[in-house]
């Protein structure tokens, strides 16, 4: 029996070589898009990078690389960086081509200064031929690419900036050989050189710049080292391929090696710094039972772990996964960028053609006509175009995974940006979601450690938060000699087997042991309503009262006002008490906060301040957040949140603490600014550099270093994002 059920997608991400320009990618695109199967074809620039997603009964990777290939380019998987390869061939054309290119300046200076006198016409001549061979390599070999991929637009009819520089070199040199072919030395063989020469620099600097980009992010994967020490069951360490090693193999970690792969603590204890995955500065102890992730640095210890997560699924894979996913959608901002470059190169080749008819006929000079025409193809800039967005969001996706931040594309990014409001959910986000001991109560002739110390023994057995808490707060040794009994709802009652009974727990349970000797529940002592007591009381006697809260994180009131001092409001909403909800408020300067909501009211409490005209974040890390997370303008889901909250945020922050809550939001802000800087310089530089190149205030030589410069000037911007 045959199953129409559609199967599952197959998706894969390639790297792409020879891309010379946006349009580069946008052919790539359209001919992936056409074939039968394919789901989804992007192709970022900036990273040189393909995404695909495609249907495996109709479509393979295989063929993916056969219709690229056929384009005229280059695709194999992604791992290999071969950028630096790409370099050294631009560096070595740029070499002969700036050799060859200053060899033919010297006979053409010689005539442009009149060193030969005007009535030598055949020393002229000579001269003028010798720049043209001079300059004949530049423009074989140094121009190569430009020519190639000329060729590759023409064969695909999608015209790009390949087309357009190779038109006015060729063009050109062209003119200087028919001039020369016709006894004359007015030839401009130079500017054809020195055209090319600028460019092949201006391209090195530009490649050059954009692997710094690509770099940060592709350094992520390589935090983690190649080798483990893999441990056998005789216990025998091997160096093996980290590839090759499954869950539940055991793997040790000597000080100052880096984790290799995710892991279990089972024996051995050390400091971790995390900083490189997560930005956290402070290192973190681990012990038996705690999780360690692949990149983590070991410091003082030996570390024997239990493998959790193999290579592919480590923690690290998915933040370099997420950073993909984030490079491979496309920012609202690009889709104006996108439809300008679509139609560039054709506005440019009819802006050139009436330049050129129009100068031959106001100024009656075929060689002024082509100059000019010259300076209109080459002055145009797709590439800067092209560049604006992906190369932001390159540096930027770097900068955020490096610092624990995750975002879901660019789209995320320009909501975060946005923001003028944020709602916290209170437990696990704003306070760490474990309670501690906040104050010790003790009964007249009690010290504080003997009422700490007495609960911490009865409640040695038990997993209760409370319980957890009060043990954490003594460094009390704990006797194992008696026996616990829970009651549930009341507390519990520890039996020595010398005789000593104490009962932890609740006021009513608690005094029934004290008899007489318990206080009034209400005097001496008020008890907060924002924090919980647990009472303490062994035969006869009454120790006193511990008081224990959700601990506010230490950052939370830092992020807090941060927040505020940049317009952005803050409120609380949490299904705690309100009176709890209303301290921790109070704690952190947040004025508006409202307490008892269920996920249902949380969601209505973003759609009321949507329609006030507010832009809505909501961050929480529980499973009945992710309401509220999917409502928001921009969910954020916090540190150690549920898989509901992660599916729905669209910023995700891998990092311990509110802190960086602050720091994703300024990054968006930075980012969409240089976004808009970026488009709002290309479009600019093409209008008004056309439009000088038409009316003959630029040459074609200034017109070559004009257009390097754009696109230098574009990734330059956005390399700043990548600033700590």
């Amino acid at each position: 029996m045959t199953s129409d059920a559609p199967e599952a997608r197959s998706c894969a991400s390639f790297a792409i070589e020879g891309m010379s320009c946006a349009s580069c990618a946008a052919r790539i695109e359209r001919v992936l898009a056409r074939e039968s199967g394919v789901a989804t074809a992007t192709v970022n620039y900036a990273a040189g990078t393909l995404s695909l997603e495609w249907d495996p009964r109709h479509f393979d990777a295989a063929r993916a690389k056969a219709r690229i290939e056929a384009l005229g380019y280059r695709a194999h998987e992604r791992g290999g960086d071969n950028t630096e390869e790409e370099l050294v061939g631009l560096r070595i054309r740029l070499a002969l081509s700036a050799f060859f290119c200053m060899n033919a300046m010297l006979p053409s200076l010689v005539l442009y200064v009149g060193a030969v006198d005007a009535s030598d016409a055949r020393a002229r001549w000579w001269l003028a031929f010798a720049t043209g061979v001079l300059t004949l390599p530049t423009l074989a070999f140094g121009g190569a690419p430009f020519l190639a991929g000329a060729v590759r637009s023409l064969r695909q009819h999608a015209p790009g900036m390949d087309l357009l520089v190779s038109l006015g070199a060729v063009a050109t040199f062209a003119y200087s050989a028919v001039v020369l072919s016709l006894g004359s030395s007015d030839v401009y063989f130079d500017t054809s050189g020195m055209i090319v020469t600028f460019l092949l620099l201006g391209r090195l600097i530009e490649r050059s710049a954009r692997k710094r980009g690509i770099d940060s992010v592709h350094s992520l994967l390589s935090l983690s080292p190649p080798l483990a020490h893999r441990i056998d069951d005789g216990g025998l360490e091997t160096d093996v391929d980290a590839r090759t090693v499954e869950p539940g193999a055991r793997i040790r970690i000597r000080p100052g090696e880096r984790v290799p792969l995710d892991g279990r603590v089972e024996t051995g204890e050390s400091y971790v710094d995390r900083s490189l995955l997560t930005g956290e500065a402070r290192p973190l102890r681990v012990a038996s039972g705690d999780l360690v992730e692949a990149g983590t640095l070991n410091h003082d210890g030996v570390l024997l772990l239990e493998v959790t997560n193999a290579v592919g699924s480590r923690a690290l894979d998915r933040i370099a996964g997420a950073v993909d996913r984030l490079l491979a959608r496309r920012a609202p901002m690009q889709a104006l960028a996108d439809r300008f470059a679509a139609k560039l190169t054709v506005v440019v080749l009819v802006t050139a053609a009436l330049t050129a008819l129009v100068n031959r006929a106001l100024t009656g000079s075929t060689s002024i006509a082509l100059l000019r025409a010259v300076a209109v193809l080459v002055v145009a800039c797709p590439c800067a175009l092209g560049l604006a967005t992906p190369m932001a969001l390159l540096v930027a996706a770097g900068r955020a995974a490096r610092r624990g931040i995750l975002f879901r594309d660019g789209d995320a990014i320009e909501r975060a940006a946005r923001i003028d409001s944020i709602v916290f959910d209170k437990t696990g986000t704003l306070t760490t979601g474990a309670p501690i001991v906040t104050d010790l109560l003790p009964a007249p002739g009690v010290t504080r450690d003997e009422l700490v110390a007495s609960a911490a023994l009865a409640e040695q057995g038990s997993e209760h938060p409370f319980a957890r808490a009060i043990r954490a707060s003594t460094e009390a040794p704990l006797v194992l000699a008696g026996a616990a009994r829970t009651f549930p709802g009341k507390g519990v009652e520890w039996r020595g087997t010398d005789g000593t009974l104490i009962r932890v727990g609740a006021f009513l349970f608690v005094r029934e042991l004290a008899s007489a000797a318990a206080p009034d529940l209400h005097a001496p002592h008020t008890i907060p309503a924002s924090k919980s007591a647990v009472h303490v009381a062994s035969a006869g006697r009454w120790l006193g009262t511990i008081l224990v809260a959700d601990a506010v994180r230490a950052d939370a009131a830092g992020a807090a006002s941060a927040l505020h001092r940049r317009g952005i409001a803050c409120a609380i909403a949490s299904g705690d008490r309100e009176e709890v909800v209303a301290d921790v408020a109070h704690r952190l300067g947040i004025t508006a906060a409202r307490g008892a909501v269920d996920p249902e009211e949380k969601a209505a409490m973003l759609e009321v301040s949507r329609r006030e005209g507010r832009v809505v974040a909501f961050i929480g890390d529980g499973l009945n957040d992710g309401p509220a997370i999917a409502a928001a303008d921009c969910g954020i889901a916090a540190h150690g949140a549920t898989d509901v909250a992660l599916g729905a945020a669209h910023v995700v922050i891998r990092a311990e603490g509110i802190s960086h809550v602050v720091e994703a939001l300024d990054l968006a802000r930075k980012t969409r600014r240089v976004m808009k800087q970026n488009l709002g310089w290309a479009l600019g530089y093409n209008v008004i550099a056309i439009a000088l190149a038409s009316a003959g205030l630029v040459t074609p030589v200034m017109a070559a270093a004009a257009m390097a410069t754009s696109s230098i000037t574009v990734v330059l911007n956005s390399l700043r994002l990548g600033r700590t």
